[in-house]
């Protein structure tokens, strides 16, 4: 379990990480698909993060390493099954990336049974990523 706080599969009045046009793609995908999910995590951290020098003082490094590690927008769970959501508008081929890397850092950070799936959040797919997706086995949602 991560460090994050669990929240139910509802609209929030602020969401920890995400930005105004990532809110507004997120609130559509929640008015269409809320009933699927049991709860998520927002800014969920992976990765190491900077090393500090270790003269420095340990609030310095604790903060450095904080804003530092990769943060994942939402981490879902669905039955039993742990999720990692990118919300991106016009999503590209680099949330491909971004998820891969996140998969490979979530499960080092929070072992779970079995895989974490992949899911894209966006507003609109840009040039081959639906079929890339599709190759990968990382789902998309366009709302």
């Amino acid at each position: 379990m991560s460090y994050t706080r669990l929240f139910p599969p509802e609209k929030l009045k602020k969401y920890p990480h995400l930005m105004v046009s990532d809110v507004e793609i997120w609130e559509r995908y929640l008015d269409a698909h809320a009933n699927d999910w049991d709860s998520f995590e927002y800014d969920v951290r992976v990765g190491e993060g900077v090393q500090v020098a270790a003269e420095q003082p340990e609030y310095f490094k604790t903060m450095a390493r904080a804003l530092s590690e990769k943060r994942i927008d939402v981490v879902g769970r669905s039955r039993g099954e742990v999720w990692i959501i990118e919300v991106k508008p016009s999503a590209m081929l680099s949330a491909v990336g971004q998820l891969i890397s996140y998969q490979i850092l979530y499960e080092e950070r929070f072992p779970v049974p079995g895989s974490t799936e992949l899911l894209i959040v966006t507003d609109r797919v840009g040039p081959d990523l639906e079929n890339l997706c599709k190759k990968l086995r990382i789902s998309i949602a366009v709302v």
